[in-house]
């Protein structure tokens, strides 16, 4: 079977993209940025769609994951001893540096707990309980359903 490449079929060929100040976007120095994207599979360029469960890391990213590991890899806001101040140190300066970046009214925005923890803290205060992932779950798809933000 001869396989034809239809990507394109029919499509009008677009503009470069660009930025929103009107610079282009230059979509290869971006994709140099990710090493797993210099991959070929097939035959062909990686591309990777499946973001909504595991996102690519950037070079930057993997060089300060490699560092946390090496340097100073400890609970954070637990630990009184030096790599755990330094743990907490650096994940507090990451926090600040988010909530510059999108514009967060507090750094108490920028939250790195997990949702079910963040969750069962805005609970209603009659209820002692904790709500369980089931629960948790139909509560998300309800307020989806009607439109709701959550929590």
């Amino acid at each position: 079977m001869i396989e034809k490449d239809v990507s394109n079929a029919g499509m009008a060929p677009s503009a470069p993209p660009v930025w929103a100040d009107g610079h282009a976007l230059d979509v290869g120095a971006i994709r140099r940025q990710f090493p797993i994207l210099a991959r070929e599979v097939n035959g062909h360029p990686l591309v990777y769609l499946d973001s909504a469960n595991t996102s690519q890391k950037p070079e930057p990213v993997i060089a300060a994951l490699d560092d946390y590991y090496r340097r100073y890899n400890a609970n954070i806001h637990r630990g009184v001893y030096q790599i755990a101040e330094e743990a907490t140190a650096a994940y507090e300066a990451a926090r600040q540096k988010v909530a510059r970046f999108v514009n967060a009214r507090s750094v108490r925005e920028i939250s790195g707990m997990p949702l079910r923890i963040s969750l069962n803290r805005r609970e209603p205060a009659k209820s002692s309980r904790r709500i369980s992932g089931v629960q948790r779950s139909a509560k998300i798809s309800e307020a989806t359903a009607t439109g709701q933000n959550w929590p």
